[in-house]
Parts: C-alpha cells; sequence; structure tokens
C-alpha cells in the first residue's frame, strides 16, 4: 500500500511493472480497520515520510503496527556508507517508525537492545509506550513456542499464519 492524496491505496500498478504484467489495472483504496494489522518489513528509507503517513492514519484508526528494523549500521556507523545523506535520511526513517510503530521487531536481541537504547537517547516523544521484540532470522513455528515467553502474544501468533520469512544480511555474522 502507498499513501497517495492522504488516502492509503493499493500499489498494484508498480508491483506489475516490476513482475513485467502487463495487464491493466486499477489501484483501489484501502479501508483500515481496527482489527487489521500492518507490517513493514524492509527499509527504504527514501519514503520515510510516506510510512509516517500510513503508520499515522493507521494509528488513528486503531490499527496494530509492526516495523522490522535489521540494525541501526547507518546510524552507528555512517562512515560505512557512501554519503553521509544516506545516513541522515535512515535516522529520519528510524525516528518515523520509532514515534509511530506499535511495536519494533528486531533480528537480533543486539538489534533489540541498540534500538530500545537509541530510542532512549532521542528522547522520542510517543503516545503509548514503545515495545521492542526480536525474533531470530529463519524462525519457524517450533522455535516460537520456546521462545514464547520472550515475544509478545501478536506477534507469535503473526508468524504462526503464515509462511516464515528469512532477511539475508553479510556484515553481522552474529545474526545467524
Amino acid at each position: 500500500v502507498r499513501n497517495f492524496l492522504g488516502k492509503i491505496i493499493t500499489n498494484k500498478k508498480f508491483v506489475n511493472k516490476i513482475i513485467n504484467n502487463v495487464k491493466f489495472c486499477t489501484e483501489e483504496n484501502v479501508e483500515l480497520l481496527n482489527t487489521n494489522k500492518i507490517l513493514i518489513l524492509d527499509v527504504i528509507p527514501q519514503y520515510a515520510i510516506q510510512y509516517k503517513k500510513i503508520l499515522e492514519h493507521a494509528n488513528k484508526k486503531g490499527v496494530k503496527t509492526y516495523s522490522f528494523l535489521h540494525d541501526l549500521f547507518a546510524i552507528e556507523y555512517p562512515e560505512w556508507f557512501g554519503s553521509r545523506h544516506f545516513s541522515d535520511i535512515f535516522k529520519e526513517y528510524v525516528d518515523i517508525i520509532l514515534e509511530n510503530s506499535a511495536c519494533i521487531i528486531c533480528n537480533s536481541k543486539t538489534t533489540a537492545y541498540n534500538v530500545a537504547n537509541y530510542y532512549k537517547k532521542q528522547g522520542i516523544i510517543r503516545h503509548r509506550p514503545l515495545e521492542v521484540f526480536f525474533i531470530h532470522m529463519g524462525v519457524t513455528q517450533s522455535r516460537c513456542k520456546i521462545a514464547y515467553n520472550l515475544l509478545n502474544r501478536d506477534i507469535v501468533e503473526f508468524v504462526k499464519k503464515g509462511c516464515t520469512f528469512l532477511m539475508v544480511g553479510t556484515i553481522e555474522p552474529r545474526k545467524n
């Protein structure tokens, strides 16, 4: 989904373009209900303002929002990235999701700890407490049961409903 002129709409044309599908399609409004959940899986910092609008709209509708953070490398080690501009955009994105997401899911205990510390240092103002959890990459339902007491019940139930997702990175070997 994306924010277009203040409304949340589908992104079918964009997806069709990516998969080289030439079929004509029309975008549709997406009506968010308080029983819905939104999971932002990947970081595209250039779309920080779009994420903010979607998350704010979802929060107004009572939708539970989750955002996945792989790491804070662009903030912690800006010298690893091509330009300071990217680090600044990434920081803006992280601040937006920390301010607007109900829950942050990290792919390691270390990242969850770093995110929680960063959040405290930034002094971000929220209307409700921020939940920060970790779930190891490649998690299976049986591993979810083992870690059940560490994870929010909503996240475990969400993961059980569908296929397990795997995110792969190469910079930090301790993330499996």
